[in-house]
C-alpha cells in the first residue's frame, strides 16, 4: 500500500489502461463482425455490377430521345387544338377584338334574327314548339327553340360593371355559345338535312354563376338528355370536364329535333364533320356524348273504308285517300354534345 501511495502516476496509468480495454470491448470489438458482413455485401454488389446493366451514357441518350419524341407529340396535339380553337374564339366577322357590350348585343340580335329567318323561311324548319296556352286568337311566340341567352339589364348589373373582366368573359361566352347553336342550324342550312322542327337547345351550365339558368324545361315535353357527370367530383350535379394540365374545359349542350328517322345518321354526321367545312382547322372540336331517338306516333295497323258494293271507282278513291295517311312519321332526336374550349395560354413550350 505504501508503494502504491508513493507511485500515484503508475496507478493512474493502470486505471486508464483498464478503462481503455473496457471501452474497446464495449464500442469497437463487436464492429469486427459488422465489418465482415460489409465485406461480404461488397462482394455481392461488385458481382452484380459485373453481370447486370447499370445506367450509363447509352441510357441517358435513350431517355433524352424519348423526351424529344414526347415533346414533339405534345406539340402536334396542342397545335391541332390551337388551330381548331381559333374557330371558337373568333368574334363575328368584321367585329373588333373585345367589343363593347352595346356593340356586341346589337350584332348578336341581328345574327340571331338572320339565322332563324334562314331556317323558317328558305328551309321551312320550325324553331321552337307552339305555345298552346290561352286562346287561339292570342297566338304567342314558340317556346323552346334555341333558347338564346339574352341577359337583361338587371342581369348585366349582376354580372359586373361595363368594361369589367366579368362582362368581357360573359360576352366571349355568348359568342362561343352562338357558334355552337350555329353548328346545329348549319346541319339544315348547309348540311342539307331535312329537319321539321328544332324543338329545343340548351347549355347545361349557367351563362354566369350569378345568373339562373336561361333554359327552362319545355312544359309537357319529355327531353331525353343523357347529361354526363364527372365521377371524380363526388357530387350528383352536372359539371364540366377539365382538360389535363389546365389546358381548358368542355362546353356541354343538348338539342332536340323533330325529323324523319332516315335523316338521323345525316344529322349526327354533320354535327361531327360538317361537309361545308372541309379542313379540320375550320371546325369546332365537337364530340357527341350520347343520343336518343323517340317515336312520337306511328301508322294505324289497319285502315277501314266503307263503300257501296259494286262501285269500283268509289272503292279505289277511298283506298287512295287511306293510303295518303300511311306515311313515315317524324321521330324526336335528342343529342348531347361537348365542345373542347382550349386554353391557349396554358400550352407549355419546354424550352
Amino acid at each position: 500500500m505504501k508503494k502504491l501511495k508513493q507511485n500515484p502516476f503508475w496507478v493512474g496509468i493502470a486505471v486508464a489502461a483498464v478503462a481503455l480495454v473496457a471501452i474497446f470491448f464495449w464500442q469497437v470489438f463487436h464492429l469486427f463482425g459488422d465489418e465482415k458482413k460489409l465485406r461480404a455485401s461488397n462482394t455481392v454488389l461488385v458481382g452484380k455490377l459485373q453481370t447486370e446493366s447499370v445506367p450509363g451514357d447509352k441510357d441517358i441518350e435513350a431517355y433524352n430521345d424519348y423526351r424529344t419524341q414526347v415533346v414533339e407529340a405534345y406539340g402536334k396535339i396542342t397545335d391541332h387544338y390551337l388551330s381548331s380553337d381559333k374557330r371558337l374564339e373568333r368574334w363575328f366577322d368584321g367585329m373588333a377584338d373585345k367589343p363593347s357590350r352595346g356593340e356586341f348585343t346589337v350584332r348578336y340580335s341581328d345574327e340571331i334574327a338572320k339565322l332563324e329567318l334562314a331556317l323558317t323561311g328558305e328551309k321551312k324548319t320550325e324553331v321552337g314548339v307552339p305555345d298552346e296556352s290561352g286562346d287561339e286568337k292570342d297566338k304567342k311566340p314558340n317556346k323552346g327553340g334555341f333558347n338564346w341567352d339574352r341577359p337583361s339589364v338587371d342581369d348585366w348589373n349582376k354580372i359586373g360593371t361595363p368594361g369589367s373582366e366579368d362582362e368581357e368573359k360573359t360576352l366571349k361566352e355568348l359568342q362561343k355559345r352562338f357558334w355552337a347553336r350555329q353548328r346545329v342550324a348549319n346541319v339544315v342550312l348547309t348540311g342539307g338535312a331535312k329537319v321539321t322542327r328544332i324543338q329545343d337547345f340548351r347549355f347545361f351550365r349557367r351563362l354566369h354563376e350569378k345568373l339562373q339558368t336561361a333554359d327552362p324545361p319545355l312544359v309537357g315535353k319529355a327531353l331525353h338528355y343523357a347529361v354526363p357527370t364527372p365521377s371524380e367530383s363526388g357530387n350528383r350535379g352536372f359539371g364540366e370536364f377539365e382538360l389535363p394540365n389546365s389546358l381548358g374545359r368542355t362546353m356541354t349542350f343538348g338539342f332536340t329535333l323533330e325529323l324523319p328517322y332516315s335523316e338521323v345518321p345525316k344529322v349526327l354526321t354533320e354535327i361531327l364533320n360538317p361537309g361545308s367545312e372541309q379542313g379540320a382547322t375550320e371546325r369546332l372540336l365537337v364530340n357527341v356524348v350520347g343520343s336518343h331517338v323517340t317515336i312520337r306516333e306511328q301508322n294505324l295497323p289497319m285502315a277501314e273504308i266503307t263503300y257501296t258494293q259494286g262501285q269500283a271507282k268509289e272503292k279505289k278513291d277511298k283506298e287512295d285517300a287511306a293510303r295518303k295517311d300511311l306515311k313515315p312519321r317524324d321521330v324526336v332526336l335528342s343529342v348531347v354534345c361537348q365542345i373542347i374550349d382550349f386554353d391557349t395560354t396554358k400550352v407549355k413550350s419546354f424550352k
